[in-house]
């Protein structure tokens, strides 16, 4: 098992931060994710996920984990994401994992806000997601940590990106 994964959602949170701090870590990008670095891994939900990003990872040599969602993780990439990690490693960093929009889009960046069209612009559609963080991991808070102090889930301790990965 590892010791820490980070785990890479598409929150608003990535806009400015540098990939190239966590080159010498296990990285797990989620979804279209990985086409913002060169993760260790990358969580496919289904089956178009996969053919979107086709292109994307055809050079790469990393892991990859998916398939169909179900049970609690049905509800989206992010839960499945987070309950693959935490199967692989003690510690769970999310980065990412904001659960908040600005001006109608929840994505860090704009090529992966086609959902945004419909289903992020409902009214407490987002609010509801960080809320199953709780439902489905509290029994995790001591191995889960959310990078973001700005996130809307606060299921799991805060904690500053730079220390975590100045720890060795």
């Amino acid at each position: 098992m590892l010791d820490r994964i980070f785990v890479v959602g598409k929150g608003l949170s990535l806009q400015e931060f540098n990939f190239k701090k966590l080159e010498d870590e296990f990285t797990l990008a989620v979804g279209s994710a990985c086409t913002w670095f060169t993760p260790t891994a990358v969580y496919m939900a289904n089956k178009e996920t996969h053919k979107k990003l086709k292109p994307a990872l055809e050079d790469f040599k990393g892991i990859v984990y998916g398939g169909k969602r179900t049970g609690k993780m049905k509800k989206f990439s992010g839960l499945a994401a987070l309950d693959v990690a935490l199967k692989i490693a003690h510690k769970v960093y999310l980065l990412g994992y904001d659960m908040h929009r600005v001006d109608g889009n929840p994505y860090a960046f704009p090529e992966t806000g086609d959902q945004a069209e419909y289903s992020y612009r409902l009214t407490g559609w987002i609010e509801a997601r960080a809320k199953l963080f709780d439902k489905y991991f509290n029994d995790y808070k001591d191995r889960v940590y959310n990078c973001n102090p700005e996130s809307n889930i606060d299921t799991f301790k805060f904690v500053d990106i730079e220390e975590v990965l100045d720890e060795v």
